[in-house]
């Protein structure tokens, strides 16, 4: 998460969906090879799923810290919306017709709905590696 935040990961991801500045005349294979890419990726973070579900259920649980417990409650609620928008990006790999390109605007379309997306994912790994800092110091603290 530190690496991905610290390298900016997600904005190599945005800009290659960049339709006007990479993807207006690139063929129909190399947009293709970018929906793959970008909805494999999904599949592997899809382990927001279970981050989410291991903060809130099994840590919480071990736990009996309030300030913790407030902090996995928001991880939980950050990485499911994170989950839920995996699949949006999936979705839009596996339902798009890949025999052809579209016109201009539906295929810089797709881009911006996958750039949205990637956008609040990058936010919320954001907010979610602060949550983490903040229950390591949050630790730290107790152990002096």
């Amino acid at each position: 998460m530190e690496y991905n935040c610290a390298n900016k990961i997600w904005d190599e991801y945005i800009d290659a969906f960049n339709y006007w500045k990479n993807l207006k005349n690139a063929d129909i294979k190399e947009i293709k090879r970018r929906f793959k890419l970008v909805s494999e990726t999904m599949w592997y973070k899809f382990n927001s799923h279970q981050f989410a579900e291991a903060f809130n259920r099994v840590i919480y649980n071990m736990v009996d810290n309030k300030k913790l417990q407030k902090r996995f409650k928001k991880i939980r609620e950050i990485y499911w919306q994170t989950h839920d928008i995996c699949y949006q990006i999936i979705a839009l790999n596996m339902c798009r017709d890949w025999s052809s390109k579209l016109y201009d605007l539906l295929e810089w379309g797709m881009c911006e709905n996958v750039i949205t997306n990637l956008r609040v994912i990058k936010e919320n790994d954001d907010k979610v590696f602060a949550l983490i800092k903040e229950c390591v110091q949050i630790l730290e603290k107790e152990l002096d």
